[in-house]
């Protein structure tokens, strides 16, 4: 067994997890939107329910995002 071989750290997962969702929003032009609604909810104790407005612009970006990827369907 190759003893310099290591499996990923929770926190290396974690990273690459934040990036790959980052990347993903930014192609969808989301990013305003998004961090808006981390904004709110970091000042809300991740409470959703007190940043509605937020949720709702993020879902309506995220939707018309997609409408496009889907020719729009």
């Amino acid at each position: 067994r190759d003893e310099s071989w290591r499996p990923m750290t929770r926190e290396a997962t974690d990273a690459s997890d934040v990036d790959e969702v980052e990347r993903v929003i930014q192609q969808a032009g989301c990013s305003e939107t998004y961090y808006k609604l981390e904004t709110c909810l970091g000042e809300n104790d991740r409470d959703w329910r007190k940043c509605q407005e937020e949720v709702k612009a993020f879902r309506l970006c995220h939707e018309k995002s997609k409408r496009k990827v889907d020719g729009g369907k």
